[in-house]
């Protein structure tokens, strides 16, 4: 291919490489008591779409213990299960998988429950979603990142 203008020869070049890429973002976490569900979407750029995908929620052992991660209405829609495994304390790994030809695009993939264990001093904790990786339906992996939360507990009361 011939180019004239260097600049916009060099931006073709470092934009042409560029694949899809997907986002599992942690949206608005809902504290209800000693309950929190940490719902998991998935946006971005993600081609054809999504045929299965995993991850690892990282939080404070001392502050969370998880308890399920249930399938969402994107993976339901495509008729996706969501399995979920502790593989250490403030390790979560969290899966979507289903034995069909059903791709996921976009929308909420997950609900992932935990409970409080102890308020943290400052009635905040960091979560995030890391190791992500998510499969088109040929079996390719489709480039993804993931995101991080605070989770804002209300204070507790004085006595």
């Amino acid at each position: 291919m011939g180019c004239s203008l260097p600049r916009l020869c060099a931006l073709a070049l470092l934009v042409g490489p560029l694949a899809f890429a997907g986002t599992l973002r942690v949206g608005v976490p809902v504290v209800n008591g000693n309950q929190v569900v940490l719902p998991v979407m998935l946006e971005g750029d993600t081609g054809a779409g999504v045929a299965a995908l995993d991850f690892t929620l990282n939080y404070d052992p001392a502050v969370f213990t998880p308890v399920r991660a249930e399938a969402s209405e994107a993976a339901q829609t495509a008729r996706k299960q969501v399995e979920s495994n502790e593989v250490s304390p403030g390790n979560y790994v969290v899966m979507m998988f289903g034995m069909n030809q059903t791709t996921v695009s976009g929308g909420q993939v997950a609900a992932i429950t935990l409970t409080k264990k102890n308020q943290p001093a400052s009635n905040q904790s960091a979560i995030s979603i890391e190791q992500t990786t998510f499969a088109s339906i040929e079996g390719g992996e489709i480039a993804s990142e993931g995101s991080s939360q605070t989770v804002t507990f209300p204070p507790q009361p004085v006595d």
